[in-house]
């Protein structure tokens, strides 16, 4: 398949990039040229690998997406950025009955979703250069 972008001297930070559609993404934007920065919150190693493995200069980068400062922490090491995908989330490979979701669920779950992608996305707004985001939900 030919890659209709090119995204040569971008860079790129994914949000739960170590697994999912994350590392799929990923091998994309390097195709296209981009530098991708892989965040992971537990599978460092899936991240690792995945960093290693792309061809553009790239790395993997730990954050707890539930705690605002680490958010804060995450954008400042991967900064400037040309594109944000917002892959992570909360509850993807265990989904609840509703009667079963306790409010440190529900709370991880927003802190995850909706708290950390705005963090990141208020961040990215103050940056002195144009960027593209892209927001990926699921129904779970």
């Amino acid at each position: 398949m030919t890659n209709l972008f090119d995204l040569k001297n971008k860079r790129a930070l994914i949000t739960g990039a170590s697994s999912g559609l994350g590392p799929y993404i990923a091998k994309q934007l390097d195709a296209a040229g981009a530098s991708v920065i892989v965040h992971y919150y537990q599978n460092q190693a899936g991240a690792e690998s995945l960093a290693a493995a792309l061809n553009n200069p790239s790395f993997s980068i730990q954050a707890d997406l539930t705690k605002a400062e680490k958010v804060v922490d995450l954008f400042q090491n991967s900064a400037p950025l040309d594109i944000l995908i917002n892959c992570a989330a909360a509850e993807s490979q265990s989904v609840a009955d509703l009667s079963d979701i306790d409010t440190k669920r529900w709370r991880e779950t927003q802190q995850t979703n909706v708290e950390a992608p705005l963090i990141l996305l208020q961040r990215l707004a103050v940056q002195d250069r144009a960027a593209s985001v892209v927001n990926i939900s699921s129904i779970e």
